[in-house]
């Protein structure tokens, strides 16, 4: 069995960019002949987003070939409870006491639940749902909260609190072979549990909010296999750093094409640019290089700053004209001085930018 896991779509409005990235999710379930797609928790932003997409959210289910499994997070837990209907291949786990049976393969879930809100709570429940697997199939559990082993902080959850607290431990002598896991925003994390078995975060398949940068992924693997990270063509930010070297003899506009070579129509840009360039050695001004930046990054860029100083500035510096000075009183070699000038520069340009970095 092949499946295909993800979670925190929040989705919020047809059309947008979470909803074509639901889309791009079910094309790549086509493609990759995926067996069971798992959406563990939050698909939609609100219980209200869900109610007004749930038509819509099952024309794109129906006539899937494969099938799907939804557990509701703690944005979407209430609009599930009147039985919501998603298609013939859509089940929803509501109900610890729940089990989905494919083949050889078992899936439980943990549902969000507000009193659910302590660890002896969840492993006292986990305890429960285990009592129903058996060491004769592959047993899935889907769930969606916090695994306390991991160094987090709420930005990673979406800015929110944690909920639903777990450990690794929790599942020493359990029959858990995978926990498909959501919450966790920003990246893809697989943990080995005691039991031989794998917590995998997938992190959200497309950017929620700012703080989720880098291409987004999926969890993808087969039965008896380690899960793995898939990247997938859906919208995100993207950090992009630019640090100039006043000695460098490579063209600025060079250097900034390189930085941008990541960025594609899925992308927007946080843009961070710094250092000292010699725009004179390059027959170039501050605006003309700035010009060419936000060609490059036209309507991309919705964040940054751009504190690049040109090397003329140095040289204007009283610092540097009283090493200057010195520098010729004492040293009659050319080349020496030169060098001497030019490690002064970039040893003064760096002193700059972590001065105004801190």
């Amino acid at each position: 069995m092949r499946i295909l896991h993800t979670s925190d779509l929040h989705l919020q409005n047809i059309g947008d960019e979470r909803w074509e990235a639901l889309r791009t999710i079910l094309n790549v379930c086509k493609s990759e002949k995926i067996d069971v797609l798992v959406i563990s928790g939050d698909l939609f932003d609100t219980n209200q987003d869900g109610d007004n997409l749930r038509v819509k959210i099952r024309e794109l289910f129906n006539g899937a070939s494969f099938k799907t499994i939804i557990l509701p997070g703690n944005h979407d837990a209430v609009m599930y409870s009147d039985g919501m209907y998603l298609g013939d291949d859509v089940q929803i786990i509501t109900d610890p006491e729940k089990k989905i049976e494919l083949d050889d393969v078992t899936f439980f879930g943990l549902p969000f639940k507000k009193e659910y809100s302590k660890n002896d709570k969840v492993a006292e429940v986990l305890t429960e749902v285990n009592k129903k697997t058996s060491k004769d199939k592959t047993n899935i559990l889907i769930y969606h909260g916090d695994l306390l082993d991991s160094l987090f902080s709420k930005d990673d959850f979406g800015n929110e609190e944690g909920y639903m607290p777990i450990t690794l431990a929790d599942f020493e002598g359990t029959n858990f072979n995978y926990v498909l896991a959501g919450h966790f925003h920003r990246t893809f994390n697989v943990y080995d549990l005691p039991n031989g078995g794998y917590f995998v975060y997938p992190g959200s398949p497309v950017s929620t909010s700012i703080k989720e940068t880098g291409k987004r992924s999926v969890n993808i693997f087969t039965i008896g296999e380690k899960p793995k990270s898939m990247p997938i063509d859906t919208f995100h930010y993207e950090n992009i750093n630019i640090t100039f070297d006043p000695l460098s003899d490579e063209h600025p506009f060079e250097k900034i094409k390189k930085a941008c070579e990541r960025v594609d129509e899925n992308t927007k840009v946080i843009l961070n640019i710094d250092g000292y360039v010699n725009l004179e050695k390059f027959g170039i001004t501050e605006d003309v290089l700035n010009e060419k930046v936000n060609e490059l990054l036209k309507g991309k860029i919705v964040e940054g700053y751009n504190r690049s100083k040109d090397v003329s500035k140095i040289l204007e510096d009283e610092i540097f004209k009283r090493f200057a000075h010195k520098l010729n009183e004492r040293v009659n070699d050319e080349d020496k001085r030169k060098r001497c000038i030019d490690l002064f520069i970039k040893a003064f340009s760096q002193a700059k930018t972590k001065a105004v970095r801190t």
